[in-house]
């Protein structure tokens, strides 16, 4: 298990402390200053990819959007580990016109190609 934590200012110059805590699959003995850059990377895509672009004005509005973002994150982008494929499989297509789909508030697009 790995856990961390940041902090996410609002609008208001209140402060929101999000803790992450990652479980890993596979249970195997690793050094924690190991475990931890898993949640730091969560943390930094979460940031770079998300957070960076959106002001936040609650802690509800906090929770929708990392909700949001994680649908995201663990069904959209590919990843190196799966050899460049999503974790929800998707079918590649060379031919057809790109259809883009918004989510996360319109922060994060997805494209695909059109049947």
């Amino acid at each position: 298990m790995a856990a961390d934590f940041f902090v996410v200012a609002t609008i208001t110059y209140r402060l929101l402390f999000v803790l992450v805590i990652l479980a890993h699959d596979r249970w195997r003995v690793v050094h924690v200053a190991v475990t931890n850059a898993y949640a730091e990377r969560v943390i930094g895509s979460s940031r770079r990819e998300c957070l960076d672009h959106v002001v936040v004005m609650t802690e509800a509005g906090l929770r929708g959007i990392v909700a949001q973002y994680l649908a995201y994150y663990h069904h959209a982008p590919t990843h190196l580990a799966l050899n460049k494929d999503a974790p929800v499989p998707r079918r590649v297509t060379a031919h057809g016109i790109v259809a883009i789909r918004s989510s996360a508030g319109s922060i994060i697009d997805t494209d695909r190609r059109a049947a």
